[in-house]
């Protein structure tokens, strides 16, 4: 897809300001992202614009509504600064509607796109590497499951059977594990595999033992 492309999906979000520059962000491993950066009125902003993978999501508008609908319900108890979150800067991204005030644009029938607010002066990790970060992430997960606690579903739709469903994804694992056995590849692939396989399954036996624990 060549620059001008980009620019002109772009363009269809971007109200009375106009595009300065873009840059793809390729840390990501399932939508395309692009930072958007913008002149408004002489004040420069940004935004960030993603092309939904197909593959993976085979009903992006529904991905794009329900994140809608949650984001701006994290965004309303944000704002209205409960006691458990006054103590860090929490913020969410929030979709922008295109020119048309769609949450999404459709290109050639085939290719979704959406824009978020972008939230600058933050850091993305790909791997934990401190027992702080570790503890950062657990924070704010625990934070974001508090501020969806009470939502109520005014559209909600299931975009990918099963995502959720531990027991059916570890299933397929074990098939995959099956197959994995009757094949021949790499050394290092295979020894890979082996330490990925060890780490599941003693994952998997300290959850049978804390359901037991459970159950007693």
């Amino acid at each position: 897809m060549s620059n001008q492309h980009i620019l002109d999906i772009a363009a269809n979000f971007c109200c009375n300001s106009e595009i300065i520059s873009f840059e793809e962000l390729a840390s990501g491993n399932i939508n395309r992202t692009f930072l958007i950066e913008l002149d408004l009125s002489g004040r420069k902003n940004s935004f960030v614009l993603q092309n939904i993978n197909p593959r993976v999501f085979n009903d992006p508008e529904s991905i794009i509504l329900n994140m809608d609908s949650v984001t701006k319900h994290i965004y309303k108890k944000i704002k209205n600064r409960h006691v458990l979150i006054q103590q860090s800067r929490w913020e969410t991204p929030l979709v922008i509607p295109t020119i048309d005030n769609s949450a999404l644009w459709v290109k050639d029938s085939n290719s979704y796109w959406r824009a978020i607010t972008y939230i600058d002066h933050t850091k993305n990790f790909d791997s934990i590497s401190s027992l702080k970060l570790a503890n950062e992430i657990g924070k704010a997960l625990g934070t974001f499951h508090f501020l969806i606690s009470d939502f109520t579903i005014p559209y909600s739709n299931n975009t990918i059977n099963s995502l959720h469903n531990t027991s059916y994804i570890l299933a397929l694992y074990d098939h995959a594990w099956i197959e994995f056995n009757d094949k021949s590849c790499g050394s290092l692939v295979a020894n890979r595999l082996v330490k990925l396989n060890n780490t599941i399954e003693t994952y998997r036996s300290h959850v049978h033992a804390l359901a037991a624990d459970i159950l007693r």
